[in-house]
């Protein structure tokens, strides 16, 4: 019995569906693993026409995720140029308001004293040195696991890790 295209399509779309339907947790339960073997097994393939719409879906799941990132990049370029936009307009507020108090029903705008520390730029353009009882030191500790991969293959001990062999897939 020979299947239509578009039963095979119908298939591997609704197993789609169900891929991006299911949560993060399912997905970490094996759910996702067990729906693609489901969905293959009714299916009377041979292995080469399992990978083969196992690929396709790979490319239209891959496309689908580039298109997500450029319209959350849209929208980030979006709510950039609002943000932007609002702070013109509160920039403006505060220079015409000039420093003066005023309460309506859609907001209000007051004003409130600070202080904040400003550095003054030498003549040159520089700025002075921060005196070291004024400095705060930020000390950021990773591990160098380019070195430790070449020590490891070189045949050293490093307590705690190991050299892991591995072989990663390629979709094309």
């Amino acid at each position: 019995m020979s299947e239509s295209l578009y039963e095979i399509s119908k298939d591997i779309y609704e197993l789609e569906a169900l891929l991006l339907e299911m949560t993060v947790f399912e997905r970490a339960d094996g759910l996702d693993q067990k729906a693609i073997e489901d969905a293959l097994e009714r299916r009377k393939w041979d292995k080469k026409q399992k990978i083969e719409s196992m690929l396709k879906l790979y490319h239209s799941l891959n496309a689908r995720a580039k298109s997500a990132d450029l319209e959350v990049k849209r929208l980030q370029a979006l709510r950039d140029e609002r943000t932007d936009a609002a702070e013109s307009v509160k920039t403006y507020l505060a220079k015409y308001c000039q420093g003066e108090n005023w309460d309506f029903g859609c907001g209000s705008i007051s004003f409130r004293a600070s202080e904040g520390v400003m550095e003054v730029p030498n003549p040159d353009g520089s700025y002075p040195e921060i005196p070291e009882e004024f400095k705060r030191v930020k000390v950021e500790v990773s591990a160098d696991k380019k070195a430790m991969k070449e020590a490891l293959k070189a045949g050293a001990t490093i307590p705690g890790f190991y050299l892991e062999k591995r072989n990663n897939i390629q979709l094309k």
